[in-house]
């Protein structure tokens, strides 16, 4: 995982929203972690985990 956050690239993922999508890369860490995830209906996103409430996906 990167930096101990427990998300890595190619974590798949599902957002309320943008629907499912796989996790490209990770900046930062602690408070200020940002993912930057694909989604298959809303394209290339970069979220805080914490706040868009990502849900990880087998």
């Amino acid at each position: 995982d990167a930096a101990g956050t427990g998300w890595r690239p190619g974590d798949r993922v599902r957002h309320a929203r943008f629907g499912p999508g796989v996790v490209l890369s990770t900046r930062g860490r602690g408070p200020s972690l940002k993912l930057i995830v694909f989604f298959d209906r809303a394209g290339r996103k970069t979220l805080i985990p914490t706040v868009a409430k990502l849900e990880k996906v087998s």
